[in-house]
């Protein structure tokens, strides 16, 4: 599995960017990779959320 680098949202979807260099447009990204999320801080920006 490779590793995301990038979301970047664009009128045909969200361009999504990996690590080995492939990139997909898609129409909806779930971020349901846990409390160190990769995707959160694309959705709600660099802070962490306290506790």
């Amino acid at each position: 599995m490779n590793g995301l680098t990038s979301l970047t949202e664009g009128p045909a979807g969200v361009a999504v960017a990996y690590t080995d260099g492939t990139e997909n447009t898609v129409d909806l990204v779930v971020g349901a990779d846990g409390v160190r999320s990769k995707v959160r801080p694309y959705v709600l920006g660099a802070e962490l959320p306290s506790c």
